[in-house]
């Protein structure tokens, strides 16, 4: 045995053939992250180890973040099992070699977001989105440094690099590439044509809401919404929680641009 640790995630709503799982079970050893992974490969819960290890794509994957205990920085690698994964890179092909270069393997840390609500703190790798559950357009006031901005649109979207090529990118936004330290502005449908997309060096936004609009709503890495009803703003500042990935060799983003978007062929 190698020695070091690795916990399982699966996407429960899939099904997976996983005999390269057992056949590397025999050299490598396995637990899963929690009840759900259990009851598919059957192996134990443990809490801590050296290194996840996710199967499914890229929700599979945000699920997991906004599970684990950011503070224990447990890294992880993502086997792209998904259809239009950007996050999950990795591949069953490849995951024998990774396993046997662990740790020394190629590896970026993402700083995340953190979104401030009344007194909830939450997190996000992709992007925090405000909207309403209605089709009415309204004015949303957005706040960077000193300046002021009043954007009539369906919502708007704060996303990270990475959240790029998600709902920022079907709404028109920019691609930029994964890693890039940065903050993108995404108004959902805005009125003004003018009222374009921005890219922008990380600092703290303020989001603020009229309290006679309701139905307002904020999403998180498209994780269950959360109703602003009462509430008058929302502040997004770069956190210092971060999210350690690995590879096993070193991610080509224009490649996963061609294969997932078409982009350029």
């Amino acid at each position: 045995m190698s020695g070091y640790n690795f916990l399982i995630k699966i996407n429960p709503k899939k099904q997976y053939n996983l005999d390269f799982l057992y056949q590397l079970n025999k050299k490598y050893t396995f637990f899963s992250i929690d009840e759900e992974t259990k009851l598919i490969t059957g192996f134990p819960i443990k809490e801590d180890a050296d290194a996840i290890i996710t199967l499914g794509g890229d929700g599979t994957l945000l699920k997991l973040i906004h599970d684990i205990d950011l503070e224990k920085h447990i890294p992880i690698y993502a086997l792209d099992l998904g259809r239009l994964s950007f996050l999950s890179t990795g591949s069953i092909d490849e995951l024998e070699n990774f396993l046997a270069k662990f740790p020394y393997v190629y590896s970026e840390k993402v700083n995340l977001f953190e979104v401030m609500t009344l007194d909830k703190v939450k997190y996000a790798l992709n992007e925090i989105i405000f909207s309403r559950s209605d089709p009415l357009m309204i004015p949303w006031l957005i706040k960077i440094d000193d300046t002021s901005f009043k954007v009539f649109s369906d919502g708007i979207i704060i996303s990270t690099s990475i959240g790029s090529t998600a709902y920022s990118y079907s709404a028109g936004g920019p691609i930029v590439e994964h890693f890039f330290d940065c903050m993108i502005i995404t108004p959902i449908s805005a009125r003004d044509p003018r009222c374009k997309p921005i890219v922008l060096k990380k600092r703290p936004i303020k989001i603020e809401f009229d309290p006679k609009y309701t139905s307002l709503y904020y999403s998180v890495d498209g994780q269950p919404i959360s109703f602003l009803n009462g509430i008058e703003n929302s502040i997004i500042t770069p956190s210092s929680k971060y999210i350690t990935f690995l590879f096993g060799k070193k991610p080509s983003f224009f490649k996963k641009l061609r294969e997932k978007l078409n982009w350029g062929t």
